[in-house]
């Protein structure tokens, strides 16, 4: 089971280089940074640009089949960027870009996604992130 932590209100949030601390699992630590948070109160959604500082776990995660990392990039990936489109009325969201970074802030992989609308799952790092949004915006 992967232990975890975020913050519950606004006074407990952490700031990292202007990141705002969400959330910590064995793979990664969440973040996400309100200069770039968009709200849109009228349809409802969130566009949001979130980090994942990858442990050792994470990295290893990145391996498997169904991740296009190649080995060779493996010991270089520090953390990924990912720009994240959150419609809070229907509890959706699309990644709508993602970026992998070398710990000295090279590109290693980036992709645009297409909208593609998923359910956000209960307890899943989507939820915590919009859950943190909409409290540290009061909405």
């Amino acid at each position: 089971m992967f232990g975890f932590s975020y913050h519950t209100s606004k006074s407990e949030v952490k700031m990292s280089d202007d990141w705002v601390y969400v959330w910590s699992l064995e793979a990664f630590t969440l973040y996400y940074k309100p200069s770039f948070v968009e709200i849109d109160k009228q349809k409802k959604t969130v566009n949001v640009l979130a980090k994942h500082d990858l442990t050792e776990n994470g990295k290893i995660a990145l391996l498997r089949p169904f991740c296009s990392i190649e080995k060779e990039k493996y010991n270089d990936i520090n953390h990924t960027l990912v720009v994240t489109l959150f419609d809070y009325k229907y509890k959706k969201y699309s990644t709508n870009k993602t970026t992998y970074y070398s710990k000295s802030g090279i590109v290693l992989l980036d992709y645009d996604d297409p909208l593609k609308w998923n359910e956000i799952i209960s307890g899943s790092s989507f939820d915590i992130l919009i859950h943190t949004i909409l409290r540290d915006y009061n909405i």
